[in-house]
């Protein structure tokens, strides 16, 4: 026995457990699937790539990304003897793949269980195997899927408007043992999906006839199902009764032997085929084609038979026809009330019962219903004459036993009178069994007269089969004869529409019936709208009047204004037309013109016809003329408005010969006409009553033409005088906001019938209806229907009808002011300012105007006093308290004795406003802007009044320091309310050029930067008594100055003889914050905070005096109640300034008292109000259980038009109208700057290389004239409202940039580096930020991340310092000289990855920063250059790819960005080597079992692709990110990675989604 062998017996004896059971499992499975697999995966390389590509197909399914990682995870540990084992291979090289093994089984003890699995798994592996790697395969594969276990759902939600895209979906089956099919987990297809296949297969051309036969067979089912699917939402939209609960179950395997289950629910009915499924469903759309046919002409036939139907769509009429068969079981709902008040305007339950007690009694046309002759009884005499006799005899004391014995004795002849009827009684009535007898045949009789007389038979016992006149055994039988799925439905509906006609049921009732209960129940109406033409128009032909948009409205209303007794128009009578508007909306408004109503006489308009769309336009064309023909009305009056510049709209085509002018009556006209019938009649409307006469109309418009000018305010002081001139009647108030770009009728619909009543109560009801200036889409109508027709109808056919007792209060700011929008308005300027011309309204003004007004008391003060500003603010304790300290103040009287009396008052309404404007640092200021300065000042001064120290107490020893605090108060509450953007400019351009686009970008110009201003600030403590001393120093002078420019910020700030009592005090005036002890920083801030200093939340934290004032600013605006809005670049430090003041306010409490919110381009409205209903339960814990505040922090909040919501949140403290209840919920947006790129930058960014599909010029989303992709932040317009609140967060000066970098460097570095290279870490990292600072053409943003990012790179480095930094030696030409040490050549590789290949002018950069070195550039440019080609050295390149800079540079940060799972962006014009270096990189990165040394340290990378295009949706991005964070769990994140990959990004909006979900995943 040799040496060798006794050498290969101790190494075998010694293995673990866990390793010979592999070994044993591999052994078991190599003679089969080893050997199999090998043929698919050639080298252990392909591993990866085979995973990577499995990936795609598997999307989010669970079991099919856990079979991957299992498979992945086998073969990658048994890669060195399947893949590197060769059979000339010694001894030493299995030695080598069993120690590689041996490590992989310590970390993983179930690779055994998964090398089985593996092999168990073989038809799956060789299914994704034949599937991926091209597009043919996989979506073939797909096809065949779904054509083999795939079955086609077609069926529509409940509750909502369906689309195609909700009504069709595909599930996958299971095949069991037992040939039963089962559902899968997941596997589901939407119809998007389904369609991103079906492109795919259309332009694919493959030679395998078994794939393009499987393939075809899926694209025919598919059309078919889409056929199918779009006849379903046809026969709902007509209100087909037999399709309403319909469902279809498509089968596409031919195995299966049922093919298509159809159920028509509301009949309780199943029908099915066998047949081949593509025959069956060419039949069923034959059949659905036919029931949509014929029920569109039995609808048409029953609208003209009955006029009231054309009051309702067809959605509306199957609602109303289910909920009146209910009517005499069971309560009528108020929607059912207010949809019929259209008929009936004081309309009651007993009326619709009564009604349709009416309309069942309705005789057939063949019956005689006038008085017969004497000979025979007739319906008049059952129905009219003989009750009549009944009555008349029961006057005379008998009952009407007695009366119908009497009756039923004279018939069957019908000249009975009164007369015999009495002789009867006097003689017979004391026969009880014959009165009973011959009562009870009256009544028989009676009964079965009518019964064969009238028109609808009522049957209330129905079977299930309720639309049927088959019997189950009768209708089974019949389906068994046919073969056709045609045929069987058509059998159905033929049975159905037997049975239909007069249905009276407990499910339904015909539309015969519902049209004859309709005009039954016109009878009871009481008033009627009789309406004659103005003089230039003429009845029996229609008329197109044609004039200016903005003039539309005045037009109409002259011609419903004509007739001085008839009231407003009613919504039947106008259709406000948009682009939205439908066919049958057109059809119902014709229809109604050229009905008979004979109670009525009314004028039918479309107004704004031109914006229809094209097919609408053409179906009024069509529908008029074709209903014209057969129309008996010869007195129609149909009016058409267009806009005068809509000259080549259809509708001006087809009606122009109609064309008339008409005189239009005044402004003040119509303002009369408006006035008059919007006001409420006294006693009605107790809510109206809150505005003097004669203002008491119940819609008023509360409008200004700048933010904050008080109309919230005026709401709620309406609410409050209504509660109190009401007293104990209680009044219901709802808040509705409207805050998207296009108004959600649906929504709006919702929340006005959450406070729905009977038409006929009057509860007292205020709507505060808040509409947002970024509304664009939908407003005009909504001015129109609830101002003008007081009536609203959603797109599902709900419909909310006005109250008099209703009071609506619009909250509306004019356009065109201080807001600059992203999207086209519907509403113009002219047409805006003459609804608020018109109807009542209440315009907010700003002090400067309401002190002009009180300077002008003949100008209509009192009217100013009631409408636009409750003066009574400024008798309240914030506003007095304010005002007199500041009277004092100008008047340099002592205050050191005053003291504040609540509720007492001094001076005028002028003074009050001209001394508090006076001291207002605002230029013509808002109410919000003068209210912030005021509670502010009014804070402050509460704080100082409570202080010992500025208390009368102290003596004369401390007298003017009340006043020098005071001083410091206003100077602090000038700073506070003085706004950090510009906008003096208010008016928006209404051209585009490029002054234009300059004035836009001016309104958000920050005038003043929080770094370039000095702060003075006097903050006292949370005990009320000491207090702290920032931002100042105070020079021998006497004069306060900056404690760093030294300039002086007001002189003689304090008196001599005061200053030395303080100094001698000891009292800190001079002391630099900055040079204090960190406790002691910590410590100071605490005690404003009001809690006890425990611990350090974050030591790498830098407390600058900035920083410092930063945080308690904002504790200052928590304070007052004011909103907190903060600007800054991203990276500024913003959200990490509020985390660290939470978790200071902690007080080391483990709690979580902040709550952050990301906000991107997809945050909806719904969103926002979900993150901060659960932020205010959080809040409510807290204040409960730790008596903390809690912190809702909205980061990025203007890069979403969800912004509105936010603003509601800060501004309204309420979420979606409802009030937050807490106070200890403190909320901070953080908002990115209004920037544009240069002209040089979007000159770059608009290269088509970029992706851009639409033209700069052409695409819809600007800031006013200015695309929004060429601001350097995608952002939206802030409200308003928030512009004034905006405050400048700054940014990091050189100093203290240094100071956090210094920081940041200290802890990050702490015992990993040598701590002796700090200075240059600090310069070199500071000189690169500054330079991208100070290169404003560049796209780079100097940040905060850039530095963090900079160290964790340079720690890499320096990791791989002993393989990476001699390789690189190598390369130098001549012998190198040991210039920098390895950490500093650390950093040098950093600053090469985090600056230097981002930029363009690269050769300045490298002169910078070479002085920190102390080197010259063209080393540090060598040492960058040269590790990138050391790098591109280890790895294996085909043959055929030049080794050019970009491709060495890609490969270069992606191995890094992947290693350390920081996000890369790789941006180049196609074929730049984007894609290729990513291929090569993930080759080479491979762990352990990478070919060369430097990467075998490296983690392991397991790609997840993402192909982007301009379809893609955040949501496929989310379903990456989670996959990959599949593959990843279970591993050792030191040695694995997996990484996403977003080929061709395509817009901000994905991009924003994929840099928030990096985190956790890549």
């Amino acid at each position: 026995m040799t040496q060798d062998l006794i050498k290969v017996k101790n190494s075998l004896s010694n293995l673990p457990e866990e390793m010979l059971e592999f070994l044993r499992e591999l052994e078991c499975t190599r003679k089969g699937f080893v050997s199999w697999i090998k043929t698919i995966i050639k080298d252990k390389t392909e591993i990866l790539a085979f995973v990577e590509l499995a990936s795609i197909s598997a999307g989010e399914k669970d079991i099919d990304i856990d079979k991957l990682q299992l498979f992945r995870d086998a073969m990658t540990a048994s890669a060195p003897i399947v893949f590197d084992l060769r059979t000339t291979s010694g001894f030493e090289q299995f030695s080598e793949a069993l120690s590689f093994i041996s490590e992989a089984t310590v970390k993983d003890k179930n690779l055994p269980k998964k090398l089985k699995d593996s092999c168990d798994m073989r038809e799956w592996i060789k299914m994704v195997h034949d599937s991926h790697g091209s597009v043919e395969c996989s979506s073939i594969s797909q096809a065949r899927d779904i054509i083999s276990r795939g079955m086609f759902i077609i069926s529509a939600p409940q509750n909502f408007k369906a689309a195609l895209e909700d009504c069709i979906s595909v599930l996958l089956l299971k095949d069991t043992t037992e040939g039963v099919f089962q559902t899968h987990q997941k596997s589901k297809y939407s119809l998007a999906e389904l369609t991103e296949l079906q492109n795919k297969l259309l332009l694919i051309t493959t030679k395998a006839e078994q794939g393009r036969k499987e393939a075809n067979r899926f694209l025919e089912i598919l059309e078919k199902v889409q056929m199918i699917g779009k006849l379903y939402l046809q026969l709902l939209s007509v209100g087909n009764v037999l399709f309403t609960d319909w469902k279809a179950d498509i089968y596409c395997n031919p195995q299966h032997r049922i093919k298509v289950y159809a159920e028509f629910g509301i009949a309780g009915i199943l029908v099915q085929s066998t047949r081949p499924v593509l025959e069956e469903l060419n039949e069923l759309c034959k059949a659905m084609e036919h029931c949509l046919v014929e029920w569109k002409k039995y609808l048409e036939t029953q609208r003209d038979t009955y006029y009231h139907l054309n009051l309702f769509t067809a959605q509306q009429l199957f609602y109303l026809c289910s909920q009146l068969a209910k009517a005499h079981s069971s309560a009528i709902e108020p929607q059912i009330l207010n949809m019929l008040s259209v008929i009936k305007h004081d309309i009651k339950e007993e009326d619709i019962r009564k009604a349709l007690d009416g309309a069942l009694m309705t005789p057939l046309d063949s019956v005689n219903t006038l008085t017969g002759d004497k000979e025979s009884v007739t319906w008049h005499d059952y129905v009219i004459r003989f009750p009549q006799l009944i009555k008349s005899l029961a006057e005379s004391g008998y009952s009407a036993s007695v009366a119908k014995a009497a009756l039923q004795s004279c018939l069957p002849y019908s000249n009975i009178t009164e007369q015999k009827l009495m002789d009867f009684a006097l003689d017979r009535s004391d026969d009880k069994e014959e009165v009973e007898n011959l009562s009870k045949l009256y009544d028989e009789q009676q009964e079965a007269f009518l019964e064969n007389s009238r028109k609808f038979k009522k049957n209330r016992k129905v079977n299930q089969a309720t639309f049927s006149t088959l019997t189950e055994d009768e209708l089974a039988t019949s389906f068994e004869s046919l073969p056709s799925i045609c045929d069987k439905v058509t059998l159905l509906w033929d049975a159905y529409c037997k049975k239909y006609t007069g249905l009276v049921s407990d499910k339904y009732i015909s539309l015969d019936v519902f049209g004859e209960t309709l005009k039954q129940l016109a009878t009871l109406e009481t008033t009627c709208i009789k309406r004659s033409l103005p003089v230039a128009l003429e009845a029996r032909k229609p008329s197109l009047i044609m004039c200016k948009e903005e003039e539309m409205l005045l037009y109409m209303l002259s011609v419903y204004g004509h007739t001085k007794t008839a009231p407003l128009p009613t919504y039947d009578e106008v259709l406000v037309s948009t682009r939205n508007t439908e066919e049958e909306e057109v059809e119902l408004i014709v229809r109604r013109a050229l009905s008979s109503d004979s109670q009525n006489q009314k004028i039918y308009c479309l107004l704004g016809a031109d914006k229809l769309a094209y097919k609408v336009s053409r179906q009024l064309q069509y529908h008029f003329f074709h209903l014209l023909q057969s129309s008996i009305v010869l007195d129609y009056r149909l009016i058409i408005f267009c806009s005068a510049k809509a000259q080549n709209s259809y509708v001006f085509t087809a009606f122009h010969t109609y064309k008339v002018t008409i005189p239009c009556y005044s402004k003040t006209d119509i303002q009369a006409y408006l006035s008059t019938h919007l006001k409420v009649p006294h006693g009605t409307a107790p809510v109206a009553q809150a505005f003097k006469e004669p203002y008491q109309q119940n819609v008023k418009f509360i409008y200004s033409n700048q933010a904050g000018m008080g109309k919230s305010l005026f709401v709620n002081n309406i609410l409050q005088k209504i509660g109190i001139q009401l007293r104990d009647l209680p009044v219901v108030h709802k808040t509705i906001r409207l805050m998207e770009s296009e108004i959600d009728f649906q929504f709006l619909l919702e929340e006005l019938l959450s406070v729905e009543e009977f038409p006929t109560e009057t509860q007292p009801t205020v709507f505060h209806i808040d509409v947002s200036p970024v509304v664009s889409s939908g407003l005009y109508r909504l001015l129109i229907e609830l101002c003008v027709l007081r009536h609203l109808q959603s797109p599902t056919g709900s419909i909310w009808k006005c109250k008099s007792s209703h009071l609506y209060l619009i909250e509306y700011l004019a356009k065109g002011k201080c807001f600059s929008r992203t999207r086209k308005q519907e509403v113009s300027s002219e047409t805006e300012e003459m609804f608020l011309d018109l109807f009542p309204a209440v315009k907010c003004v700003s002090p400067m105007r309401v002190l002009e007004l009180l300077n002008k008391p003949s100008s209509g003060c009192f009217e100013m006093k009631q409408e636009q500003f409750d003066l009574e603010k400024l008798r309240s304790e914030a506003f007095q308290r304010s005002y007199q300290y500041l009277r004092r103040y100008k008047n340099k009287e002592d205050l050191d004795h005053f003291l504040f009396t609540p509720k007492m008052t001094e001076g005028t309404e002028k003074e009050w406003l001209e001394i508090l404007l006076e001291f207002c640092c605002c230029h013509n200021p808002s109410w919000t802007e003068l209210s912030n300065f005021v509670h502010f000042l009014n804070f402050q001064l509460s704080k100082c009044e409570k202080s010992v120290f500025c208390s009368p107490a102290v003596g004369d020893d401390f007298q003017g320091f009340k006043t020098f605090v005071v001083k410091f108060m206003i100077t602090m509450s000038k700073d506070f309310a003085m706004p950090s953007l510009d906008t003096s400019d208010e008016s928006v351009p209404s051209a585009e050029n490029d002054d234009e686009e300059n004035s836009i970008m001016d309104q958000y110009r920050l005038r003043r930067k929080w770094e370039q201003e000095s702060h003075p600030y006097i903050v006292f403590h949370a005990d009320n008594d000491s207090m702290k001393f920032l931002g100042f120093h105070i020079s021998k002078s006497l004069n306060a100055i900056d404690p760093y420019s030294q300039a002086i910020l007001e002189r003689n700030v304090i008196k001599g003889k005061l200053y030395w009592i303080l100094k001698t005090q000891c009292v800190p005036f001079n002391k630099k914050f900055e040079d204090l002890p960190r406790t002691m920083q910590l410590e100071a801030l605490c005690r404003v905070f009001g809690v006890s200093y425990t611990q350090d939340p974050d030591e790498s934290y830098q407390l600058t005096l900035g920083n410092t004032m930063k945080m308690l600013a904002i504790h200052l605006w928590f304070q007052c109640g004011i909103p907190v809005i903060i600007m800054g670049e991203t990276g500024c430090g913003k959200t990490k300034l509020v985390q660290f003041m939470c978790s200071l306010q902690r007080a080391g409490k483990n709690i979580q008292n902040m709550v952050v919110v990301c906000v991107h381009g997809g945050t909806t409205s719904k969103t926002i109000h979900k993150k901060v209903r659960q932020a205010i339960e959080l809040a409510r814990y807290n204040e409960e259980r730790h008596n903390v505040d809690t912190v809702l922090f909205f980061d990025e909040a203007n890069i979403s038009e969800a912004i509105f919501a936010i603003k509601e949140v800060l501004c309204d403290r309420s979420v979606n109208g409802e009030k937050i209840l807490t106070d200890r919920l403190k909320v901070v947006a953080a908002c990115n700057p209004y920037r544009r790129h240069s002209k040089e930058t979007i000159q770059k960014l608009e290269k088509p290389s970029l992706g851009y599909r639409v033209q700069s010029e052409d695409t819809l989303e600007k800031l006013g004239y200015i695309p929004l992709r060429q601001l350097v932040y995608r952002v939206k317009p802030l409200p308003p409202s928030l512009l004034p609140l905006v405050w400048d967060f700054g940014e990091l000066n050189e100093k203290t940039q240094s100071l956090y970098i210094r920081e940041i460097v200290k802890s990050t570095m702490k015992n990993k580096i040598n701590i002796e290279n700090l200075d240059i870490f600090t310069s070199a990292i500071s000189a690169s930020q500054n330079f991208l600072r100070k290169k404003k053409y560049e796209c780079r943003i100097a940040s905060l991340w850039d530095i963090e990012r900079c160290i964790i790179i340079v720690l890499w480095f320096y990791k791989f310092r002993d393989l990476l930094f001699p390789m690189i030696d190598k390369k130098y030409k001549k012998e190198k000289e040991t210039i920098l040490n390895d950490e500093q050549r650390a950093l040098v590789l950093s600053l090469g990855a985090c600056y230097y290949v981002f930029l363009e002018n690269r050769k300045d950069y490298l002169e910078e920063v070479a002085k920190c070195f102390s080197v010259p550039a063209s080393l540090l440019q060598q040492e960058i250059e040269f590790c990138q080609e050391v790098f591109l050295d280890n790895i294996s390149v085909p043959q055929t790819t030049a080794c050019n800079d970009a491709l060495r540079e890609n490969i270069f940060m992606i191995v890094l960005c992947m290693d350390l799972r920081v996000p890369l962006f790789l941006v180049g014009k196609p074929g730049s080597s984007k894609s290729l270096s990513k291929t090569i990189a993930v080759d080479a990165m491979q762990g352990r079992l990478s070919k060369r040394q430097l990467f075998k340290r490296c983690k392991e990378i397991q790609l997840v692709s993402f192909q982007c295009s301009p379809h893609s949706k955040p949501e496929g991005i989310v379903s990456s990110f989670r996959q990959c964070a599949q593959f990843q769990r279970g591993k050792n994140l030191d040695e694995f990675a997996s990484v996403v990959v977003l080929d061709e990004v395509p817009s901000r909006r994905l991009t924003r989604y994929a840099t928030e979900d990096t985190a956790p995943s890549s």
